[in-house]
């Protein structure tokens, strides 16, 4: 289903009419110009080299998955005695939901693509700890069928405040990163290093490893959402003790791919951290912090690139390409995981240094209230249009509903999951129906105008070029 742009608000009725009627549209996605690379309708990647990274509907909040290509599978016992079978290498970057009661979605996705026994996510990436992007991975633990191995996180924390030596019934300092709530303390984070002339986070109030975190836990120093996730990481899952936890900062440890393991010939395939630095920064208050220092990389396999950002906003935005500024291209990329859900809080510098061909984001119909505005107007304009921004509620639906109540939103606007699969050379995006068989995506043949595109290649090219037979 895709209900076409419009810059006029909607009266119902024409709605309505643009919702039923988008079935008189293109069998196949058309070949767009704008995208300045050769596409093709007909491409058969190998299957042991295609990758897939699944934006998933987890509704207002951010989920993805990371699916690496079957010749990195590995046997996860050898010394069993059955015979080895064979497990697929993924990373989760996030699962959240602003609602509790969507925190569950990431949970019944997967299960829908592993239906059976138990499974091990041998990486998961928490960009920084917001309710609406780690809610979904203590759900994940919760159900019993899914472990972690290793996570990687930016070392932030929510304590209670008199952890760090705050009365909660006072105002919160000007130089201290915390949630002044209700006229006092709720929660805090961390306290400035004096000697920083960055801003930087003092190293004590920092995460640093899965004991440190083990510790903080049984002392009852940690609060709200990320205390249930530290009590999910050591309690729940499915018996599979969690490995490692790792603090994310740039030119540090991240994402190892043991290219060993991998069956020989294929491109190679690497995760390059680029933020946050090294000791997080403060970035005014509480939100602009978490958000800003929220870990952001680069996954690289053969010609492609992907840029995953977490909820950057303008303020780390601007840190970043500071702390870039040799490196003009480190975010250049075919696929842009478009920062904090599309919102209006971004930098336009920041898309024109990432260029990307495609941007994709997660949102849900929280996104359609009238303080976010997801995905915001100039997000898609600095994209290249609508047809070039894949939201997971909102892909070329740019209407205007201000009089509609979340629930008739919900009625009216499908929910898809944004697929993108490369081997490397070529790369696709297709929506998926939520609901719909994740192991069975529609091919290119199958997908109509509007939700997905042809084979894209991923090297840059001169002009764009079509080629529509087999």
């Amino acid at each position: 289903m895709s209900i076409r742009s419009a810059r006029r608000p909607f009266a119902l009725p024409a709605l309505l009419a643009l919702v039923l009627g988008a079935g008189a549209v293109s069998a196949t996605p058309p070949c767009y110009q704008t995208f300045k690379r050769p596409q093709r309708l007909h491409h058969a990647p190998a299957p042991e080299d295609l990758l897939r990274i699944w934006v998933v509907f987890v509704d207002q909040g951010d989920g993805i998955l990371i699916q690496l290509p079957e010749r990195f599978a590995y046997d996860p016992d050898p010394a069993d005695a059955d015979p080895a079978r064979s497990e697929r290498v993924e990373v989760l970057v996030d699962s959240g939901s602003f609602f509790q009661s969507d925190s569950v979605r990431m949970a019944r996705f997967l299960e829908r693509l592993y239906p059976e026994g138990s499974h091990r996510i041998e990486h998961v990436v928490v960009t920084h700890h917001d309710a609406d992007h780690v809610r979904g991975i203590s759900a994940c633990l919760a159900i019993g069928r899914f472990g972690f191995g290793t996570v990687h996180h930016n070392g932030l924390a929510s304590y209670l405040p008199e952890v760090l030596g705050l009365d909660p019934t006072a105002d919160a300092p000007d130089d201290l990163v915390a949630d002044p709530r209700t006229g006092g303390v709720r929660r805090a984070m961390a306290f400035f290093d004096p000697d920083s002339e960055l801003e930087e986070l003092r190293e004590d109030d920092l995460v640093g490893d899965r004991d440190a975190l083990s510790a903080r836990l049984a002392s009852g120093q940690l609060q709200g959402v990320y205390h249930d996730l530290a009590r999910a990481l050591f309690e729940d899952g499915t018996g599979f003790p969690l490995s490692e936890l790792r603090r994310a900062g740039a030119g540090g440890a991240f994402i190892e791919v043991d290219e060993g393991t991998a069956a020989a010939g294929g491109p190679e395939l690497s995760f390059e951290l680029l933020w946050p630095p090294e000791r997080p920064r403060r970035f005014r208050q509480w939100s602009e912090t978490i958000n800003g220092n929220s870990v952001t990389f680069r996954l690289r396999y053969g010609q492609f690139e992907m840029l995953f950002t977490g909820d950057h906003n303008d303020l780390s935005e601007a840190a970043l390409l500071g702390h870039l500024a040799d490196r003009p291209d480190a975010l250049a990329c075919d696929v842009l995981k478009v920062p904090h859900h599309g919102s209006r809080h971004n930098l336009e510098e920041f898309f024109d240094r990432a260029s990307p061909v495609l941007g994709v984001a997660s949102m849900g119909r929280r996104g359609f209230s009238r303080s976010w505005r997801h995905p915001s107007a100039d997000v898609v304009r600095w994209l290249g249009g609508p047809h070039r921004a894949y939201h997971t509620y909102a892909h070329e639906r740019r209407f205007d509903l201000t009089d509609e109540s979340d629930d008739r939103i919900a009625e009216l606007v499908e929910r898809t999951h944004v697929l993108i699969e490369t081997d490397g050379s070529w790369f696709r995006v297709v929506e998926i129906p939520d609901g719909a068989d994740p192991a069975q995506p529609a091919t290119v043949q199958q997908t109509r105008r509007g939700d997905g595109t042809r084979w894209i290649d991923a090297r840059p090219a001169a002009e764009t070029t079509c080629e529509d037979e087999p």
